[in-house]
């Protein structure tokens, strides 16, 4: 059972917006009220994946997460990214 498939056995969380191909790097839901639960995903893990499956070094994979997922704005339901400290 993968990261996605237990938070959606876990909550209902319809219409929520997942980052495809990086079910690795979800590590929960969570949400700011009255706002609908988002996945929340980390930025660590993505970036893990990214050098992982697609090959990336360490700087390619920082780069690519900077400009194509950390600044996504989809709308209300927008994956949360964790910078963890």
């Amino acid at each position: 059972m993968t990261n996605l498939e237990r938070v959606l056995d876990l909550v209902e969380i319809e219409g929520a917006i997942v980052l495809h191909g990086l079910d690795a790097a979800l590590i929960g839901y969570g949400s700011k009220y009255p706002d609908d639960i988002v996945l929340v995903y980390s930025a660590a893990k993505i970036k893990a994946v990214l050098v992982e499956r697609d090959g990336m070094t360490v700087e390619e994979a920082e780069e690519f997460f900077s400009f194509n997922i950390a600044c996504l704005g989809l709308g209300e339901r927008t994956p949360i990214i964790m910078q963890e400290i």
